[in-house]
Order: C-alpha cells, then structure tokens, then sequence
C-alpha cells in the first residue's frame, strides 16, 4: 500500500508518534511523510526554518518531504477561505494520484485532501484546540475536525477521551495508546552532577500546559534537589541555581538525557486538557526503569501503579519526602512490558483494524 501521511509535527523534530508509526508502517508499505509547511508569513513573523521545500530518504520505502511554502499563507487563514491553500494543493497533487490512502496527523490538512476517493485514515494524537492559542487557527480545527471524522474510513486515537467523543458523532474510533521502542537500552547519561544532588528530569515541550508550580515545589522540597528540563520551551524561563535548561535535543540523545535522571518527571496543568494526553515520555521513562512522579490523569492511572501520581502540591510534596522506586523488580517485568507496549505493537493493531475492521 502506498501512503500519503500528513504529519502534525517535522520528522526531525522530538520523536514522537507520527515518526515511530511512519517508520513501523513502512516496513510494509511505501510512506511518503509531508511535514507541515513553513509559509512565508510565519518565517517573516517568527522566523526558525526558512519557507522551502525538500525530499529526503529514510529508508526504502519512507521518505520525508516538505512542501515549499514561499506563497503560502499561514494554515490559520483557511477559516477565512480554504482558496489560500492553492499553493500546496496544487504541489500535492502528484502525490495524491499516487496514494493509495492518506493519513492525515492533524486535522486542517484535511483542506487539501477531502477530495480524494481512496482510503483516508484520521490518526488523533492531540487536542488541537487546546493546544493553540491562535484564535483563528481553533476556529478552521472546529470547522474542519467534523468533517474529517465524517468522511475518515478508519479513525485511530491516542486516548479514550478521544474515543469517547467520536462515539458520541456517531463513528467508530479505535484506541491505539503510545508506546515506545522495542529495543531496551542501557543507555550512558548524558551528564554527571554532583553527587549530592537528587536529579529530577523532564523530557517534551515546555509550554502553556506545564506546570511550573510543581518545579518549584520540587525545588523547594530539598536544597539537594536538582531539575533538568530537556526540550524546547515557549514559556518564560523560571531562574533557579538548581534548576538547569537543556533545550531540543536529537532523537538519539533522549535516551541518555533519561539515564541521567534519578526520578523522571510528568509535570502537567491539572485541567481538561490533561485527559486528552497519553504521553510518551513516560512510556520512554518506564523503559528504562525509571521512578516516574507524574499528574494524574485519566490516561496516567492507566500506567498506576508503576507510577507514583499526584492530585494536589500536598500530594506531590508528601511523595517528594518518600521513597521513590523502581516500577520494575527485574529484567523480566521489563521486557513484558516492552512487549505490550512497542511501537511495532501497536501499528500490528492499525493495520488488523484497516484490514479486518469495520469504520
């Protein structure tokens, strides 16, 4: 089969689940991965990556491209005429001919393709509306997830919230949770402190969903804890002697930055949002044995009791003072869990559903 899949985020960005199921699906099929287009308007405004296209090879049968955006306005304008899109449509059309089925990462990209007779499968890993702050950016998602979840053969997601809501629309929504690499590593940290620290390390983004409240507590719980936050960030920067930015990372360096970490942290706002998140990183915290104090959540306790979860800063300041352990007691309980939760798992369940289930 060959698939035309519509990413929400680059390939070389932190590797999360588009990547991971782009590559375990082309171990079968041929993948041509778009990432999103940088249009001329959000270079000028925001700069970052410049507004050209590119082709690039992965492997044989995946292959990673990106439109050229130099006259293409930002996705938002869409929710004022869908025609501003002209210029990717008329560069995607090619690729559309050749698909066999679209699979489309993030739902405004439906725009370009909702003409396309073939299979379109819908994969939502995220609350898009939540997750931006650009007005009409919310507006063209509302808009436009509705009709995808109507038109979509196959719709996969990432939380049973997600399943929930879809069920209410009518459609069928399968759930594949994340996951992480089959390969267990004993990876090298990244960093030494000094020994008298405790390090507590996050992994992710750094934005409007992530509580800073819960860092401070961390810092205030012990002189001798310390904080490493790893990822890019889009919030203003907390200054403490002990708290210590990282920034984006490649692919190949996540692993060492978790070895470096005594307890790994999930440290997000406790609100609606919360729910719609399975989150990866603690599936790649969990690999590596790692104590984990995270937010509960709905798709948190899922993980209980592995993890330690916290409600409250009481709760999370009375797990600070205890003994934070292992989720796992040997080599086995590990590679079990490796085993339910791989990657290569989880897109065995796609591909059963898209060719045994019924949309």
């Amino acid at each position: 089969m060959k698939i035309l899949y519509l990413a929400p985020i680059s390939y070389d960005n932190l590797k999360q689940r588009p990547q991971y199921l782009a590559e375990e699906l082309s171990k079968k099929h041929n993948i041509v991965y778009v990432d999103p287009t940088v249009s001329v308007m959000k270079y000028l405004l925001k700069g970052g990556d410049k507004p050209f296209g590119y082709r690039y090879r992965i492997n044989a049968h995946l292959e990673v491209m990106r439109m050229n955006g130099m006259l293409s306005l930002h996705r938002c304008m869409e929710s004022v005429w869908k025609g501003f899109s002209f210029w990717e449509r008329y560069q995607i059309q090619k690729l559309i001919q050749w698909a066999d089925a679209i699979w489309v990462g993030y739902c405004p990209w439906f725009n370009l393709v909702c003409n396309f007779k073939g299979m379109i499968i819908y994969d939502k890993m995220d609350d898009d509306i939540q997750i931006t702050k650009n007005s009409m950016l919310k507006r063209l998602i509302a808009e436009v997830e509705p009709k995808l979840i109507h038109r979509a053969d196959h719709i996969f997601v990432s939380a049973q919230v997600f399943k929930d809501r879809i069920a209410n629309s009518g459609k069928k929504a399968v759930l594949i949770p994340n996951a992480v690499e089959i390969q267990y590593k004993k990876n090298t940290p990244a960093k030494k402190w000094a020994d008298q620290y405790r390090i507590f390390g996050y992994v992710g983004m750094i934005s409007h969903w992530f509580d800073m409240g819960a860092i401070k507590e961390i810092l205030n719980a012990d002189i001798n804890n310390y904080v490493v936050l790893v990822g890019p960030t889009e919030i203003p920067r907390f200054e403490h002697k002990r708290l210590e930015y990282v920034g984006r990372v490649t692919k190949d360096e996540v692993g060492n930055w978790i070895a470096a970490f005594d307890v790994c942290l999930y440290p997000f706002k406790n609100n609606e949002f919360l729910d719609t998140i399975n989150p990866v990183k603690i599936y790649e915290y969990l690999a590596q044995n790692k104590p984990v104090l995270a937010v509960k959540s709905v798709e948190t306790e899922a993980l209980h009791p592995n993890i330690a979860l916290y409600e409250s800063s009481e709760q999370l300041k009375i797990l600070l003072t205890s003994n934070l352990k292992q989720p796992f007691s040997s080599e086995e309980e590990i590679n079990s869990f490796l085993i339910n939760n791989n990657w290569g798992n989880r897109t065995k369940q796609i591909l059963e559903e898209i060719e045994y289930g019924n949309s």
